[in-house]
C-alpha cells in the first residue's frame, strides 16, 4: 500500500501502451515436391502450415510472427497425340522424339 505525505492512501495511475504484433503471412501455392524454409524449418506438402516466432525482429524491437499457410497443386498433364510417319520426329520441350 502506498501512503501520501500525511499518511493517507495514494493513487498511482499507470498507463501502458503496447505495440501491435508484427506479422507476415506466407500463403504461396507450390507444386508437390517443392518446399519453403522459414526460420530454419522446412514447410512442404507433409508440413504445409505453422507459425514461426522471430524474437526481437520487428522494427520496434518486439517479436515478429510469421504464419505459413502453403497450398499445393498437382502438376498439369497435357496429352500429346500425334501421328508420325516412319523416320519422322517431334520436338517436345527441347527434346526430339524419333520414330
Amino acid at each position: 500500500m502506498l501512503s501520501g505525505l500525511y499518511g493517507c492512501d495514494s493513487t498511482l495511475t499507470i498507463v501502458v501502451d503496447f505495440y501491435e504484433t508484427d506479422t507476415l503471412l506466407i500463403d504461396t501455392e507450390l507444386c508437390f515436391g517443392q518446399s519453403v524454409v522459414v526460420n530454419g524449418n522446412t514447410y512442404d506438402e507433409n508440413f504445409p502450415s505453422g507459425f514461426e516466432m522471430l524474437d526481437n525482429a520487428a522494427a520496434n524491437g518486439c517479436d515478429s510472427i510469421i504464419e505459413v499457410a502453403l497450398q499445393f497443386s498437382n502438376a498439369s498433364i497435357t496429352p500429346i497425340n500425334e501421328m508420325l510417319c516412319s523416320n519422322d520426329s517431334i520436338l517436345i520441350n527441347g527434346t526430339f522424339l524419333l520414330d
